[in-house]
């Protein structure tokens, strides 16, 4: 019996440090993009400083968010594409396009677009894609505009990694 009280002892304590490990975790844009350039590392990347100093007649935007996430807001001009189109769908629909031109790639902080990217690049690596460093999040939470009525964090998890709250917006 005593063996028993031991073991739940063990378990209360050790899931009650998990979860104030949990709670004081503090996301952060930068370290995050930092794995996401190790995982997805033939994917170019650059910064919302980067894309501002682009000739917007000779880029392309794509945001590879869900459609409620696009639809509570995203970057003006950009294209809506959902991560589960596949890679020849997009080169059919807009391959066309980007013909002589940059496109350049976002989600919420960069994973699925950097992931969309190498996907597209694993069936035809012939145009110039880039990753937008930090996604959307990063984006707004240096202030530039957006086309919307606040940011869709995904979950309260992702939520944490926005830093004025009142942006936060889910489902119109």
């Amino acid at each position: 019996m005593q063996k028993i009280s031991i073991i739940i002892l063990a378990i209360v304590i050790i899931t009650s440090i998990v979860l104030v490990s949990l709670w004081l975790y503090k996301p952060n844009l930068h370290r995050l993009h930092v794995k996401i350039e190790n995982e997805f590392s033939s994917v170019r990347h650059i910064s919302p400083d980067e894309y501002s100093q682009l000739n917007l007649g000779d880029t392309v935007i794509f945001d590879i968010r869900e459609h409620d996430e696009y639809s509570v807001s995203h970057i003006r001009q950009a294209i809506h594409i959902t991560p589960s189109m596949s890679a020849n769908n997009f080169l059919q629909a807009y391959g066309h396009i980007l013909k002589d031109k940059k496109a350049v790639f976002y989600c919420s902080v960069g994973y699925r677009s950097s992931a969309y990217i190498e996907k597209i690049n694993q069936l035809h690596n012939a145009h110039d894609m880039v990753n937008l460093k930090g996604g959307l999040f990063m984006w707004a939470n240096q202030g530039r505009d957006i086309q919307g009525s606040g940011v869709h964090p995904y979950n309260d998890f992702w939520g944490r990694l926005i830093k004025d709250k009142s942006l936060i917006r889910y489902i119109p």
